[in-house]
C-alpha cells in the first residue's frame, strides 16, 4: 500500500490479515488515540487482542458467520475492537449512531428500528446508557443487547474454538456502511474484504500515504468518512487516528485545530461545512501551529470554492501550507475516495456565467454578470472511472452538465437486503444520482440530482441557494432549506426558503426575509415565492447532520395544510 513495507509477505485476501500483520510488525503503535475517554489508546496489538476476546463473547452469545452485529457505541477504543471482533467470526459489522438531545426521539429511534430490522440483526452492542434507552424505545430488541462495559475482558479463547480467519476470503463480506443521504431509508452498501483492501491500495497511492501518517478526525464512524478515511483505511496502512468526540467539536471548532498541532497531524478529512464552522466560530486571536498538515481534504457535499480560499487565507499565518487545503469526491458505493486533487497544487477553480449555467451549460463569466464558481474534485485515483451522461444515458462532452456514473474495481455490487433502485448500478456502473460535469480530465460537482429545483424553467441546486443565504444572510450553515413545493394557486412549483432564526421583532425578521430575497434575485434570477422564518430546532436533519430535504418538505405541506392560509411565519412577501 503506497510506501508501505510492512505487508504481510504472501498479498492479504482479508483486512483480518492485514490487522493482525500490523500488530505482529509494529505491537506497540498507537493506531487510536481517543481523547477525552478513560484508556483512550488503543495499539495495534491491543486492537487486535481484544477483538479476540470480544469474538470469543460474541461466540458465545450466538453469533456466527454471515449474521449481523450493530454497533451503537461513542468513538472509541471499544468501537474498533467491537468491529474487528466481528469480522473476526465472518460476522458482518455496521456502525448506528446514537441519539442526541438534538433530535426528536419518535423519529430517531423509529428510524433506528427500520435499520436493525432490515438488517436481520443477531447482535447488538451499545454502551450502558444506550442500552437503558434500547430497553424503553425498542423493547423487542432486548434479548439482542449487550453493553460493551459488561464483556469480560481476557476471555479463554481456547475454551471456544474460533473460526479459522484465513477461511475467510476476499469476496467475504467484511462491513456495511451506511449511505449520507437525507431522504428514505439509510441504506447499507456491503463492503468485501477485497473491496476494502483494493481501495485502500488506491487511496494509498493518490494519496501517499504511510503509516508515519497521524490522522486527525472529529468525524463519527457511522458514515463513509469517518468509518474509512478515519478507522479502516489507516488500521490497514498502519497509521494513527487522533479523535475528539463530534459534539465536543460542534461545541468548541478550535478542539480539532488543537489536536493537530498537538499531535503533529498530517492527514484531517471532513465536508465543508466544518471549513465554515471553523471560519465562524474559532477567535481569530487564537494561534496554532498546522504546519504538519500535509492533506487537509474537503469532501462529502459540495465543496465551496469561496469557503476554502477564506480558510487558506486565515489559517496560513498558522503555517497552514496553501496546498494542504484538498478536495475529493467519494461516493460510499465505492468504498469512499472516487476523485481526488493534486496536493501539489492548490485545486483548480472555474467561474461560470450563470444564465448559461441554469441551462446546463459551463461557459466563461462575462463581465459583471452574474456567475457561479466551481472547485475541480480531482481526477479519479487508481481504479476508478467517472463519465458524464444526460438523460439518456448518453456520454457528454465537457463542460456539460449532467449525471455523474462511476466505475471502479472496488465498486459495489448491490445493498445488504434491498433491490437495488432501476438503472442506478447497471454494466458495471453507477449512476449516482449527482450532476457535474468534467474539464480536462478533472471532476466538478454540481449537486445532486434530488436537490434539483427547476423554478421558471430555470434548473437550480438547493445546495447552491442554501448556501449563498448561509454566506450573504448572516444565517448559519445547516439553519436554511430550499424546497419547490407544488402551489394549487399558481398550478407550478414555486420557490420558498425555510429559515431558523432567534430573531424576536417582526421588523428584524422582516429585513431578514428582504435581505434573503434580494440574494436569490440577484445571484440566481429568481424570486422566492415565500420566505419563512421560523424558531431553532425546526428543520429536520439526518444522523448525519444535513437538512432533510423531504422531510422538511413534507412538514412545511403538513403545516400549510393545517393552516389553509400562509405559514404561520412567513414574511417580506
Amino acid at each position: 500500500m503506497s510506501s508501505m513495507n510492512s505487508l504481510p509477505s504472501e498479498t492479504p485476501s482479508t483486512i483480518l490479515s492485514v490487522v493482525e500483520h500490523n500488530a505482529t510488525l509494529m505491537p506497540d503503535k498507537a493506531f487510536l488515540i481517543m481523547e477525552g475517554y478513560a484508556g483512550g489508546r488503543l495499539t495495534f496489538k491491543a486492537l487486535w487482542d481484544r477483538a479476540t476476546d470480544q469474538a470469543v463473547f460474541f461466540q458465545r452469545m450466538g453469533v456466527g458467520a454471515g449474521q449481523t452485529v450493530a454497533l451503537m457505541l461513542n468513538d472509541g477504543p471499544s468501537l474498533a475492537t467491537a468491529f474487528v471482533a466481528a469480522m473476526r467470526l465472518g460476522a458482518i459489522p455496521f456502525i448506528m449512531p446514537t441519539i442526541t438531545h438534538k433530535q426528536d426521539p419518535t423519529l430517531f429511534w423509529n428510524a433506528q428500528h427500520g435499520a436493525l430490522k432490515r438488517a436481520e440483526v443477531a447482535l447488538i452492542v451499545a454502551s450502558e446508557v444506550t442500552v437503558d434507552h434500547l430497553s424503553v424505545n425498542l423493547p423487542g430488541f432486548n434479548d439482542l443487547v449487550v453493553a460493551v462495559e459488561a464483556i469480560p475482558a481476557n476471555e479463554d479463547a481456547v475454551a471456544v474454538e474460533l473460526p479459522p480467519r484465513y477461511l475467510l476470503g476476499p469476496d467475504t463480506v467484511a462491513f456495511l456502511q451506511h449511505s449520507s443521504g437525507t431522504t428514505g431509508a439509510k441504506k447499507g452498501v456491503v463492503i468485501t474484504h477485497g473491496m476494502m483492501l483494493s481501495f485502500a491500495n488506491s487511496a494509498a497511492q493518490a494519496l501517499a500515504l504511510h503509516p508515519s501518517d497521524v490522522i486527525a478526525s472529529w468525524l463519527p464512524l457511522y458514515h463513509d468518512m469517518g468509518l474509512v478515511g478515519c478507522l479502516v483505511l489507516p488500521m490497514l496502512i498502519g497509521a494513527t487516528v487522533v479523535q475528539i468526540d463530534p459534539f465536543d467539536w460542534v461545541v468548541e471548532p478550535g478542539l480539532l485545530l488543537e489536536l493537530i498541532e498537538r499531535h503533529k497531524a498530517t492527514v484531517c478529512w471532513q465536508p465543508n461545512f466544518a471549513f465554515q464552522h471553523m471560519l465562524r466560530s474559532v477567535s481569530s486571536s487564537r494561534s496554532f501551529n498546522l504546519s504538519s498538515m500535509r492533506l487537509m481534504i474537503d469532501c462529502s457535499e459540495p465543496c465551496r470554492p469561496e469557503t476554502l480560499r477564506r480558510f487558506r487565507e486565515r489559517f496560513s499565518r498558522c503555517g497552514l501550507r496553501p496546498t494542504a487545503i484538498q478536495v475529493s469526491y467519494a461516493l460510499a458505493e465505492s468504498v469512499f475516495t472516487v476523485t481526488q486533487t493534486d496536493e501539489n497544487a492548490s485545486p483548480r477553480v472555474i467561474e461560470a456565467d450563470m444564465d448559461a449555467y441554469v441551462l446546463g451549460r459551463i461557459e466563461p463569466r462575462l463581465g459583471t454578470a452574474p456567475f457561479t464558481d466551481f472547485v475541480s474534485t480531482g481526477v479519479p485515483i487508481p481504479g476508478c472511472r467517472v463519465r458524464i451522461v444526460d438523460d439518456g444515458g448518453g456520454e457528454m462532452q465537457d463542460l456539460m452538465v449532467g449525471e455523474i456514473v462511476v466505475s471502479s474495481t472496488f465498486l459495489f455490487s448491490g445493498y445488504f437486503k434491498s433491490n437495488l433502485a432501476e438503472k442506478s448500478l447497471t454494466h458495471g456502473e453507477l449512476h449516482t444520482g449527482d450532476y457535474g460535469f468534467l474539464e480536462k480530465g478533472e471532476l466538478f460537482v454540481c449537486g445532486r440530482r434530488d436537490e434539483m429545483l427547476i423554478i421558471n424553467g430555470k434548473n437550480l441546486f438547493a445546495s447552491d441557494l442554501e448556501f449563498s443565504i448561509n454566506q450573504s444572510c448572516g444565517i448559519k450553515a445547516g439553519r436554511c432549506v430550499a424546497i419547490a413545493p407544488y402551489d394549487v394557486r399558481t398550478g407550478s412549483r414555486t420557490l420558498v426558503i425555510i429559515a431558523e432564526t432567534e430573531e424576536m421583532s417582526l421588523h428584524a425578521k422582516e429585513v431578514l426575509g428582504h435581505d434573503v430575497r434580494k440574494v436569490i434575485l440577484g445571484e440566481f434570477g429568481v424570486a422566492a415565492h415565500e420566505v419563512c422564518l421560523v424558531e431553532p430546532g425546526w428543520l429536520q436533519k439526518s444522523t448525519s447532520g444535513k437538512v432533510a430535504r423531504g422531510a422538511n418538505e413534507q412538514k412545511f405541506n403538513e403545516w400549510r395544510s393545517l393552516a389553509k392560509s400562509s405559514f404561520p411565519a412567513t414574511v417580506g412577501q
